[in-house]
């Protein structure tokens, strides 16, 4: 079995996007209960004559973090300033109000350049389009400038979604493309075009902007192995240094594709994005698909911050609560993210779903099989190495019985979800985890209970940490999903 094999290094992803969106609610109160008013004479450096750097990802840093920053100095009464010309390198926002000014200036390069100079005290914030490594982690806590096993929730606040995409050269014929087929190419396992539904023997050049070319960044949640997977699979593409840069030689090249940020490549000449989707479910990158949880490649767009900076600094509270306000909604989708609206059904599912690891097929899997499904607190936990499920689990299953066939006679919908610690390689523990869940269904099967449907998540959506033998015990489970009846869901909808 997969969870056999040794542990190996994986990301320290588990219970990070929970922690956040927990954050987010305190963080929203804070905003909109004490804004940007004036401060008090002890605050007043931080808020008002603050030279606050911000660095991280290009693709955020460059547009969306620099306009955010625009209008949140403008919704605390300050008049934006004309500010040096923008370089490759950096941009200044700058703000008065009165005789005071606020600079803010945003640092353009990598998450991994980002999140090492907030580690090392060079930045106040950083704005990233991955979580934090367990390197990062490691490196955090030896430098004194925080501990994320203890204060994760200060540290590391969702702004938003945002599509990964796929592009190739508009004069391609190929439109869809599936999540294996994805992690085949990202992978090199499938080279040619014509493996790939292409109509020509014509090989596949692999692009990558730097800023997703580090064995911690995004393919290789695509490809679900570990991390030199994807470092060796980079060092045989074509690696620039810039999106823009990326997108005109993609226009160039009738053989390319590349993983992008959606909303680069939007509207780029001669460019076109893939949809992308479990087989025969494809869907294209936008805001919209997203937030019907039908595009499965998106990743999470984080804001950073020392855990101390959170408790005591107003600046960074109040910067990054703005951040996650109605203030910043709009500008977030204009840019082509997904803000993470309160009420929007993205936010719900990213709440039911935050400790998943996005983009994998696991994760679009459990997307479309929880779709308008809500998770019972109660979990199945298995025997270690088996799909036997424990004496508490059949406990459950025998009390339980009766409760859950008069939900299917009453045409609710009933789903078992798989789950698997990740020791051990990924396949295997995908197909363990789907074991698992058919297991528990042939356990409610005997105490007369059938129609229930199975799907794995296999060690994607871990709930503890892997470090441990509880943890690892506490991450072989089944979780129980229920759907309401057609009528039901008519009626919840209706009333929105």
């Amino acid at each position: 079995m997969g969870e056999r094999g040794s542990s190996g290094s994986r990301w320290v992803w588990v219970g990070a996007a929970i922690a956040a969106t927990a954050s987010a609610g305190f963080m929203i109160w804070l905003w909109a209960s004490g804004g940007l008013g004036p401060p008090s004479a002890a605050a007043r450096d931080i808020v008002e004559e603050c030279g606050a750097t911000i660095a991280g990802s290009r693709a955020l840093t460059a547009g969306v973090g620099v306009e955010g920053a625009a209008l949140f100095l403008q919704a605390s009464g300050y008049a934006i300033e004309p500010a040096p010309e923008a370089t490759a390198e950096e941009t200044k926002v700058i703000g008065a109000r009165g005789d005071f000014r606020c600079t803010i200036t945003f640092r353009h390069g990598t998450a991994a350049q980002g999140i090492a100079d907030l580690i090392a005290g060079r930045a106040l914030l950083a704005f990233t389009l991955r979580p934090m490594t367990p390197a990062d982690v490691q490196a955090m806590a030896a430098a004194g400038a925080g501990d994320m096993t203890r204060e994760r929730a200060l540290a590391e606040h969702i702004i938003a979604f945002d599509a990964m995409a796929i592009a190739v050269n508009a004069a391609n014929p190929v439109r869809t493309l599936s999540l294996d087929d994805a992690r085949d190419v990202a992978t090199s396992t499938k080279t040619n075009w014509s493996e790939i539904g292409g109509t020509e023997d014509l090989p596949i050049t692999l692009y990558g902007p730097k800023d997703t070319s580090m064995p911690e960044d995004y393919p290789n949640d695509l490809i679900m192995h570990r991390s030199p997977v994807w470092e060796q699979n980079a060092a045989r593409a074509q690696i620039v240094d810039t999106e823009d840069e990326l997108l005109q030689r993609l226009a160039a090249d009738r053989g390319g594709l590349a993983y992008i940020t959606a909303s680069k490549a939007r509207n780029a000449p001669n460019v076109r994005m893939l949809a992308v989707g479990p087989r025969g479910a494809e869907a294209p990158p936008s805001p919209d698909t997203m937030r019907q949880e039908a595009y499965a490649m998106a990743r999470r767009v984080f804001i950073y911050a020392r855990p101390a900076d959170m408790e005591t600094n107003t600046f960074v509270q109040r910067f990054i609560a703005f951040f996650q306000s109605a203030g910043m909604y709009d500008a977030l989708d204009a840019a082509g993210f997904a803000a993470l609206r309160p009420d929007s059904r993205l936010a719900r599912f990213a709440s039911g779903l935050a400790r998943c690891r996005f983009g994998t097929p696991e994760y679009a899997a459990v997307m479309s099989a929880t779709r308008g499904a809500r998770k019972l607190p109660d979990i199945l936990n298995f025997v270690p190495n088996t799909t036997r499920p424990d004496d508490a689990a059949l406990a459950y299953i025998a009390t339980n019985a009766a409760q859950m066939r008069a939900r299917l006679q009453a045409g609710d919908e009933v789903i078992l979800i798989g789950h698997s610690d990740f020791t051990g390689d990924a396949e295997p523990n995908r197909v363990l985890a789907q074991r698992r869940a058919a297991a528990a269904r042939t356990a409610f099967e005997e105490q007369g209970v059938f129609g229930i449907e199975v799907e794995s998540a296999g060690e994607m959506c871990a709930m503890a940490d892997n470090e441990s033998e509880d943890g690892r015990e506490r991450n072989r489970r089944v979780e129980i999903w229920v759907r309401p009846r057609e009528s039901e869901r008519a009626a919840t909808q209706s009333a929105r």
